[in-house]
């Protein structure tokens, strides 16, 4: 991945309501991020939520989402 690339899942509503978790490639390295965009007051690429820096960007990475009725989990 170049620098500033992300790839990932996404579980979208509609443009301007979704979760996106995803591998980014920032200034640190590596990294697990989650966003959420709940609204157009939100940044069009949703806002940060939470962020893991990976210590081997060379080893696979599995993400995944598990709803159970209104909660959402992201693995």
């Amino acid at each position: 991945m170049a620098a500033g690339e992300q790839m990932g899942l996404a579980l979208r509503q509609n443009e301007i309501h979704f979760y996106a978790v995803g591998l980014v490639n920032g200034e640190r390295g590596t990294a697990v991020a989650l966003y959420r965009r709940a609204g157009k007051a939100d940044a069009p690429a949703g806002d940060l939520l939470a962020s893991i820096d990976l210590p081997d960007s060379e080893r696979p990475v599995s993400l995944r989402f598990r709803m159970v009725r209104l909660r959402l989990d992201v693995f």
